[in-house]
């Protein structure tokens, strides 16, 4: 099975570093963000999409891929067939990672600012109607066999639970009033990339209850109930979450502590702590039982999760952001540096490396049909592409 972790970068804080002067994008080759790729055999297409695009999301049956365009309140429609734009749906302002349902041909998108979720036909390419949910809503989550989309509101420290039959809210969940959460005057902060067990029903999300310079928390959320099943103390600012179903893990990264907790999902307890440094979206390759985890220098840190231990470290460039094809036992590596590393996840040993004239996002991969789809951000006033690469070439 193919393990993909994908992290959308918040346009909102990157706009300000950029307008600061902290953060430079690499310059386009040209006005509009046009992908240059020297000795870009793998590049099978490059596709014209709007401003800050977001991880792709594919639907596999239908041959067609949803782009949310953050900073142009769009979602592009993509036939994955020929690579051409059907349709651009415009949306409203300050727009999050989506999330889909092929099964009911539903596309949901957060509408940070507003508040609220874009409700998209698929079919159809519309928008049916926006739902209310709670301050800053981010990382949706689908529970498809439920008919539920679970909407984490960042700055209220709640979960919106809708019903995807009728577009209504019918639970809102209350992370401040879980058993063993402290009281504060302000809400719990949420971290990124909850995950979902939708075999056991279960939603995991980490977090702050109190502060980022306090020990955080994993809340574990019955999906048929809505209520609480435990509160598993973790180390400082937890963000990352990755799941090993099979093996009843979870692995929560501590950004402020350098730390990976280590959960017994069966226990709902911590059996390990492993100290690593911390900075970034990690990656899990369940088949090899590693994680993949970039550090403040330019690299990852390699963890075993048999042994708990960290057992290599790999130079790749700034702000690295990797993603695992387990069954090819590949590793691509996204970074600020402008290329994308094609590395065998054994060895470690470089096979590729496809350079940007941007900043590629994390990689999203289509295994059957020997695919990787990667947002080129040119810079946040242009518009910018999407590069579609042939993972078979790295074979040869």
């Amino acid at each position: 099975m193919v393990r993909v972790s994908a992290r959308p970068i918040q346009v909102s804080i990157l706009a300000t570093l950029i307008a600061s002067g902290l953060l430079a994008v690499p310059a386009p080759a040209s006005p509009m963000g046009d992908v240059g790729l020297p000795g870009g055999a793998s590049v099978v297409a490059v596709v014209r999409l709007g401003i800050a695009p977001l991880g792709p999301l594919l639907d596999p049956a239908r041959d067609r891929m949803y782009v949310v365009n953050a900073d142009s309140d769009s979602v592009s429609v993509v036939d994955t067939d020929d690579y051409r734009v059907l349709d651009t749906i415009r949306i409203g302002d300050d727009l999050g990672a989506g999330a889909l349902d092929e099964r009911g041909h539903r596309l949901y998108v957060p509408m940070s600012e507003a508040g609220r979720v874009a409700v998209i036909d698929t079919q159809a390419n519309r928008v049916l109607e926006t739902i209310r949910v709670g301050t800053l809503p981010e990382h949706l989550v689908i529970d498809t066999p439920r008919h539920q989309l679970f909407v984490p509101n960042t700055l209220s420290g709640t979960v919106s639970v809708v019903d995807t039959r009728t577009s209504t809210v019918v639970a809102t969940i209350d992370l401040a009033a879980a058993p063993g959460v402290a009281s504060s005057d302000e809400p719990p902060l949420i971290g990124e990339a909850p995950v979902f067990d939708a075999s056991r029903g279960l939603l995991y999300l980490a977090g702050s209850p109190v502060s980022v310079l306090e020990p955080g928390l994993v809340w574990v959320i019955d999906a048929r109930t809505h209520e609480f099943v435990a509160t598993i103390p973790v180390g400082k600012a937890p963000m990352e979450l990755a799941l090993d179903r099979e093996r009843g893990r979870l692995f929560v990264a501590n950004t402020r502590s350098d730390t990976v907790s280590v959960v017994d999902t069966s226990a709902n307890r911590v059996v390990a702590t492993i100290s690593v440094p911390v900075y970034g979206t990690m990656a899990y390759d369940s088949a090899a039982q590693r994680l993949y985890i970039p550090d403040r220098n330019g690299g990852l840190s390699v963890v075993s999760t048999r042994s708990n231990t960290v057992i290599d470290a790999i130079p790749t460039g700034k702000w690295p952001e990797p993603v695992v094809d387990a069954d090819a036992k590949r590793l691509y590596v996204a970074t600020y540096d402008g290329h994308v590393a094609v590395l065998d996840s054994r060895t470690y040993r470089q096979l590729g490396t496809i350079e940007f004239t941007g900043w590629p996002q994390a990689p999203v991969l289509d295994p059957d049909h020997g695919r990787m789809y990667v947002p080129d951000w040119a810079g946040l006033e242009v518009y910018n592409n999407l590069v579609v690469v042939d993972t078979r070439y790295f074979d040869k």
